[in-house]
């Protein structure tokens, strides 16, 4: 727990006008998961975690444009963001991250 204090506290900054980004997008490991897998399972899959937070760097037109020659859907409402959906017509781009072994609400490089 005071890990992850430390680590919340460590990197923000709370004199900035602008909105802080926890995880940092540098955390961000885009993985494309097979037909019918949710991103939990995709991320897990390769020893990282799901990270609903980072969804919105995804999910935009410049990230989706289909080099697997795929129509593409966005998610129009950022409230639906789940890790967990999943449908077996689709295959899912996943917003994953590392974390350290114990402490999922922490990436490697925060402490």
């Amino acid at each position: 727990m005071l890990e992850r204090v430390h680590g919340y506290i460590t990197h923000q900054s709370f004199c900035s006008q602008s909105v802080p980004t926890w995880p940092p997008e540098s955390a961000l490991r885009a993985h494309l998961g097979p037909l019918g897998q949710s991103c939990v399972s995709v991320c897990r899959h390769s020893s990282l975690v799901c990270e609903p937070a980072l969804f919105h760097r995804l999910n935009s037109p410049a990230v989706f444009t289909s080099p697997w020659g795929r129509r593409c859907g966005l998610q129009q409402e950022p409230q639906l963001f789940s890790c967990a959906g999943s449908d077996p017509s689709d295959r899912r781009l996943c917003p994953c991250r590392a974390h350290l072994p114990g402490q999922v609400a922490l990436y490697p490089d925060t402490l």
